[in-house]
């Protein structure tokens, strides 16, 4: 059986595949070309509840682009994109019952990296894995 936050890395990867104009990637390659979205830091702690075990999962997308103007802008347009496909849609997990999913954070900020404009999202999923 697949962990349940591998099975929705899966998941979410599949659905803003279809979602967006933008590549996904797991781990960047250095001649990636931007804009792409990367997924970044991740945490999970027990959410059980009566006879139920459950996970909380939070798991931070990034978007990178690299104009100071227009990449705000292209930053603003595909973080509405992620929103619109994650942010309280159903999803189907194949192993694990999906319960919940919320977009807890967004943000976009000027990256040390001069030119590069960074976003972040930040979602929390709850999974039933019983």
């Amino acid at each position: 059986m697949a962990s349940p936050q591998w099975e929705l890395q899966g998941l979410i990867w599949s659905t803003l595949d279809a979602a967006l104009t933008v590549p996904i990637h797991d781990s960047v390659p250095e001649s990636a070309v931007k804009p792409y979205v990367s997924f970044g830091p991740e945490d999970w702690t027990p959410a059980d509840a009566e006879c139920i075990q459950g996970e909380e999962v939070t798991i931070q997308l990034d978007l990178w682009s690299d104009d100071r103007i227009e990449g705000r802008k292209t930053c603003k347009e595909v973080m509405f994109d992620i929103r619109k496909a994650l942010h309280n849609v159903p999803l189907l997990l194949a192993e694990h019952a999906y319960v919940d999913g919320q977009l807890i954070l967004s943000r976009i900020g000027d990256d040390p990296e001069e030119k590069i404009v960074h976003g972040v999202m930040q979602f929390t999923f709850m999974i039933d894995v019983t």
